[in-house]
């Protein structure tokens, strides 16, 4: 089972980085935004949905399609997630909720240990049709920090001041960023098909990955 998931988490991320990239420039390898035709979004849905394993797995809504993770400037409130439905989406009949994890060694609580360590973002209304992209994160809404394209006129299902306020659910507010840069102890995103009040320590995110050159 773990095989096979990880199979669909390197293969999701090797289709993004695929895609072409307009007019964003590379970030990084892995934390480029790229902005997509219509066409090539419902053919990435469609590949998405052939690397699912037939049993045992319930095909996600919803995926991670780029992140920006430490922009130009100060991180907050410019960190933010890309998403891509993969189905058509009512959050307020399916809620998701998404996790930031911060620069923290790992302890039982996962992806729930709040504090200093992870951030929760809550998706609770809006509506997304397949193949449309959607952004979560830090109310800057700038493609990279401080000074650089404003991208408020995408959608956005979820806002938060991070350098002021805290998570839904869990996460304190810093205004150095609530999404680590990656290194010594891995940091990632993680999504979740259910609202945060229900995301628990052995809950199993539908999308995640990870950065950085250590696990823990």
């Amino acid at each position: 089972m773990l095989t096979s998931v990880l199979y669909r988490l390197r293969a999701w991320v090797f289709l993004v980085g695929m895609l072409p990239s307009v007019g964003y420039g590379a970030v990084s390898r892995f934390s480029r935004i790229s902005q997509t035709s219509a066409l090539a979004k419902r053919w990435l849905c469609v590949l998405a949905l052939g690397l699912m394993p037939a049993a045992g797995w319930a095909a996600p809504k919803l995926l991670i399609s780029g992140y920006m993770a430490n922009p130009a400037s100060t991180d907050s409130p410019y960190e933010y997630v890309q998403l891509i439905a993969v189905e058509n989406i009512d959050f307020s009949t399916t809620p998701h909720s998404v996790v930031f994890s911060n620069n923290g060694t790992a302890t039982s609580n996962g992806w729930i240990a709040g504090g200093a360590i992870s951030y929760g973002f809550n998706i609770t209304s809006g509506m997304l049709n397949a193949g449309d992209v959607a952004y979560i994160g830090g109310s800057g809404k700038l493609i990279n920090g401080s000074g650089s394209t404003d991208i408020s006129s995408a959608t956005w299902l979820r806002t938060i001041n991070t350098g002021t306020t805290a998570g839904d659910g869990f996460g304190n507010s810093n205004a150095s960023g609530v999404f680590g840069n990656g290194g010594a102890n891995a940091d990632g995103v993680a999504i979740f098909d259910v609202a945060i009040a229900s995301v628990n320590a052995s809950t199993i995110p539908v999308d995640a990955i990870f950065l950085g050159t250590g696990v823990g």
